[in-house]
């Protein structure tokens, strides 16, 4: 099983120019591939994947469908500057014992072999709602690292639960994603989302993270470097841009970077992180 680095993510990134924007920010501001602790992962989300014209699989939250094609150039895009990787939004079962997990893991496994077979080996995010073996069948019938991002679904059964969960999933899992952000449903706050990130890194000696807050962003989230790369590349993300002052089902507009200052104050906290 492959292992990660830390790393900080970019959301809604759906085609090659987006992605060369996102790498132009990343490396502007230093977090380049091989430094100390700043390797960076651009987050790929692929929201329908077509297999001979017709969509595998599409949710209904993503109003764009982006073809294999798009992915693969897009994969292709941050090659030899960054660590790619994809976050699959498949159906998404209430908990691990729902039948329709299965699916899934399914899916995921076709689509990284088909991934590999086009020269793109990316690393894979899975939402924690899988049964635990499917997790493990996933890493070992693909070799993919996986990301486990721990949302509502998860959180809401309880620690022990949780601590059970990841125990037998752990052969599968590379590193873990505590998602605290108002798009997930859970919004935590920063201290609670710490509390968790220790609980599992000792626990488990696993790598854990926490998106939306950067492991100590209190101010902003990922909202400064999404604005940032929109305005880099000319493009108004419609994806899941998450920020504390909105839900999801409302305006999702970017912001203005240059007024709220979120770009500097996001890549002053993950130095922070980075440097404890």
């Amino acid at each position: 099983m492959k292992t990660l680095p830390h790393y900080i993510g970019v959301s809604g990134v759906q085609t090659p120019k987006e992605a060369d924007g996102a790498v132009q920010i990343f490396h502007r501001y230093g977090f380049v591939p091989g430094a100390t602790h700043t390797n960076m992962i651009g987050v790929l989300t692929s929201p329908a994947v077509l297999s001979h014209g017709e969509p595998l699989h599409m949710t209904k939250k993503w109003r764009h469908a982006q073809d294999f094609r798009t992915l693969v150039e897009t994969l292709n895009a941050t090659k030899g500057r960054g660590l790619p990787m994809v976050h699959l939004e498949l159906p998404k079962p209430d908990s691990p014992d729902d039948p329709t997990a299965a699916d899934s893991a399914t899916v995921s496994i076709m689509l990284l072999r088909r991934l590999r077979d086009e020269g793109a080996d990316p690393a894979i995010q899975l939402n924690g709602v899988l049964p635990a073996k499917d997790i493990v069948r996933i890493a070992e019938e693909t070799g993919a690292a996986i990301v486990l991002q721990l949302r509502q679904e998860l959180l809401r059964m309880g620690i022990d639960y949780i601590l059970r969960y990841i125990a037998e999933a752990r052969p599968g899992i590379a590193k873990i994603l505590i998602d605290a952000s108002v798009g997930s449903g859970i919004a935590l706050h920063p201290d609670t989302a710490v509390y968790w990130q220790n609980l599992l890194e000792n626990y488990f000696g696993l790598d854990a993270f926490t998106y939306g807050h950067a492991g100590g962003l209190q101010e902003s989230n990922t909202q400064g470097i999404v604005t940032a790369i929109a305005a880099q590349v000319g493009n108004a993300f419609s994806t899941d841009i998450e920020s504390g002052a909105r839900r999801p089902s409302e305006n999702t507009d970017t912001l203005d970077v240059s007024e709220n200052g979120a770009l500097e104050r996001y890549v002053q906290a993950v130095r922070r992180a980075f440097s404890q």
